[in-house]
C-alpha cells in the first residue's frame, strides 16, 4: 500500500502537479533584458511610470512616444552610466571621480566663509551642478580625442560625445561585457542611440576645441574667486 501511495505522488509530480522553477515562469516585467559587466537590467527597470492626467486643458495631449521607445530612451541612460563610469575608471581618465570631488569640495569649503545661509546653499547646488559637469566633461573629452564624432551640451553644463559612446557600447557587445537579450529593444537602443537629438545643441566642429580648453571645475573656481561684475556674466571665457 506505501509503494502505491509513492508511485501515485511520484506520478502526480512529474506530470505537473509540482511547478518547478524556469526561465519561462519569471514574470515577464522581471525578465533579464540586458547584460552589463555580468550584471543585468530586468524589464521593469525601463518601465516608464503612467503619463500624469491633464485636467481642465482644451489643448490636445501631444501623442506620446512609443513604450518602445520610451524604454529604449530609459534603456540608453542605464547603459551609458554604467558603460562610461567603467570606462572612465579602466582608461585612467584624469581627474579621477574623487579628484574631482575634492577640488569642488576644497572650493566650498575656501568659499564658504562668510557667507549667508541661503549663500552657502547655492553654493552646495552649485557644486553639485558642477560634479557632474565635470565627470561629463572629462570623459566626453576622452572619447572625443579617441573615436572624434559629434559633442553635444545641454544649458545644465551636461557634455556628451555620442558617436565616441556609441563607439565604445559597440566595443563592449563585441567583448561581450555588452550583451542584449531582447531583439527588439537591442534595435530600439540602437535607434536611440544613433539619433541625431542629443542634450540641447550639437557644438559645430569648430566650437569643439575652445569647450574643451577649459574644464567645468576651472571655470567655475575661476568666477568664485573673481566674480563677474555687472557687464560680465558668469560662464564668460
Amino acid at each position: 500500500m506505501r509503494i502505491l501511495v509513492l508511485g501515485l505522488l511520484l506520478g502526480w509530480s512529474l506530470s505537473g502537479g509540482v511547478s518547478v522553477a524556469s526561465g519561462d515562469d519569471v514574470p515577464r516585467d522581471k525578465r533579464v533584458i540586458v547584460r552589463v559587466f555580468g550584471t543585468p537590467i530586468h524589464l521593469n527597470e525601463i518601465t516608464p511610470d503612467p503619463a500624469p492626467e491633464r485636467k481642465g486643458e482644451d489643448r490636445p495631449e501631444p501623442r506620446p512616444p512609443s513604450l518602445i521607445a520610451q524604454r529604449a530612451g530609459l534603456l540608453l541612460g542605464k547603459i551609458q552610466a554604467r558603460v562610461l563610469t567603467e570606462y572612465a575608471v579602466r582608461a585612467k581618465l584624469r581627474p579621477s571621480d574623487a579628484e574631482i570631488d575634492a577640488l569642488i569640495g576644497d572650493a566650498v569649503r575656501k568659499h564658504s566663509a562668510g557667507r549667508t545661509e541661503e549663500e552657502q546653499r547655492k553654493l552646495s547646488l552649485q557644486a553639485f551642478w558642477i560634479r557632474g559637469a565635470s565627470r561629463d566633461w572629462r570623459t566626453a573629452k576622452a572619447l572625443h580625442e579617441k573615436y572624434g564624432g559629434r559633442v553635444a551640451v545641454s544649458s545644465f553644463g551636461a557634455c556628451e560625445a555620442p558617436d565616441g559612446r556609441n563607439a565604445l557600447f559597440r566595443e563592449s557587445v563585441a567583448s561581450g561585457e555588452l550583451e542584449f537579450l531582447d531583439r527588439e529593444l537591442e534595435i530600439a537602443f540602437w535607434e536611440a542611440a544613433k539619433s541625431q537629438r542629443v542634450l540641447d545643441v550639437t557644438l559645430q566642429p569648430e566650437n569643439v576645441p575652445r569647450h574643451f580648453a577649459v574644464s567645468p571645475w576651472e571655470r567655475w573656481i575661476r568666477e568664485l574667486e573673481h566674480p563677474p561684475t555687472a557687464k560680465e556674466p558668469a560662464g564668460g571665457t
